[in-house]
């Protein structure tokens, strides 16, 4: 039982770092540091709002490929991130930059838990703990 508090109180302290390290960048322009590919994650959840739940199997034009109308539909990979944008302007009734963060960070929460359990499992718990820590002071959110 011991041990499962040990490890129970180092994933809280992991999931409340990520959370508190990243919520202060929340409102920062979307070109920030945050994820190097927001601007394309934010106009394919624009799309959905605008042209429906359909828009996830039909990948549009994005600001990094040409204006060819099939150009990124062979490079996409499938917007569940996007989507979950999408639904988080449809619940505010705008594209709050604030919601796509929070979603963000909330899939960075995910992130960093699956990657301390990996690290963990693999070479141990001191490995993990400092792996988890890098992970929370990345700039990157996934």
């Amino acid at each position: 039982m011991k041990k499962f508090n040990k490890n129970t109180s180092i994933i809280i302290f992991i999931v409340l770092s990520n959370i508190v390290l990243k919520l202060p960048f929340i409102n920062n322009p979307i070109s920030d540091w945050h994820s190097w590919n927001q601007v394309t994650t934010v106009a394919t959840a624009r799309y959905i709002v605008e042209d429906g739940w359909a828009s996830l199997f039909n990948a549009k034009v994005d600001l990094f490929e040409s204006f060819k109308e099939d150009s990124n539909a062979t490079f996409a990979e499938f917007p569940i991130l996007s989507g979950l944008i999408a639904l988080g302007f449809m619940i505010t009734g705008d594209e709050y930059e604030w919601a796509a963060r929070l979603i963000s960070i909330l899939i960075s929460t995910i992130g960093v838990l699956y990657f301390y359990l990996l690290v963990r499992d693999t070479t141990g718990q001191q490995v993990a703990i400092y792996a988890a820590m890098f992970y929370l002071i990345s700039p990157m959110n996934w």
